[in-house]
């Protein structure tokens, strides 16, 4: 099973009667694997993971510090970022460069046995030698801290991770997100995700730029009638 038939048994299956139906699109700032919005208006976006490591892969991604702050009603997330700190010192680094006069020679490293051990020395068959010198500044290390608020991102309103029955585990799963299994037998629901938030939010240029460009590259007939039908649908809800 791979993801283009898990995305098949979502469109046709759980979320048949949703509209605005999407793969691998981006609504949002992020790109969703399946999106479909309610005929309530309520938008649902779909993971859908066909192995483990890219599951536990996508909680890297700024959207689940986001989900998560929805979740317990927080007003902002933080995001972190290595950055350079304060100045600590600086200094001159020597690199050791070649003058050649004439023919190349290629300098080589060599060990003599002293009484104090091996000692290493650079040699050279009559090439001259100089030293490059570099200044050098030296950072502590930082990180960079920025506060995003909740109310400026735009999000869907329920998560779902889909992947093959029993590759994800049920606690596994945030508390922010649903999970459905999908076999041979169809899909299921095996956690019923909550609700981010109840907002409805306005997508109409965001969709019709979707749905437009579905149309556009799309030669399959049957595609083409159903994104037929569902430009009529969203055409129809805006006239109400």
């Amino acid at each position: 099973m791979d993801a283009a038939d898990i995305n098949m048994m979502l469109y046709r299956g759980l979320f048949g009667n949703y509209d605005y139906r999407l793969h691998n699109s981006f609504v949002y700032s992020w790109e969703s694997d399946f999106f479909a919005m309610s005929a309530g208006g309520y938008c649902v976006e779909v993971e859908v993971k066909i192995s483990r490591g890219d599951y536990f892969r996508d909680f890297e991604k700024e959207k689940h510090l986001l989900f998560r702050a929805l979740l317990e009603k927080r007003s902002f997330y933080i995001t972190r970022r290595e950055t350079k700190g304060d100045e600590v010192c600086r200094f001159l680094n020597g690199t050791l460069a070649n003058v050649y006069y004439g023919q190349e020679r290629q300098w080589n490293w060599r060990y003599h046995e002293t009484r104090h051990g091996k000692v290493g020395v650079w040699v050279n068959d009559g090439t001259n030698a100089r030293i490059s010198w570099e200044m050098k500044t030296v950072y502590a290390p930082a990180t960079g801290i920025t506060f995003h608020k909740v109310q400026n991102k735009k999000c869907p309103n329920q998560l779902y991770f889909a992947c093959p029955k029993d590759l994800i585990k049920l606690s596994e799963i945030p508390a922010y997100s649903g999970l459905i299994y999908c076999s041979a037998d169809g899909a299921e629901f095996v956690k019923r995700a909550p609700y981010l938030h109840k907002e409805k939010q306005d997508l109409t240029s965001v969709l019709l730029q979707k749905f437009y460009n579905l149309w556009q590259y799309k030669t399959n007939i049957q595609q083409k009638l159903e994104l037929s039908r569902q430009i009529d649908i969203f055409h129809q809800s805006l006239i109400q």
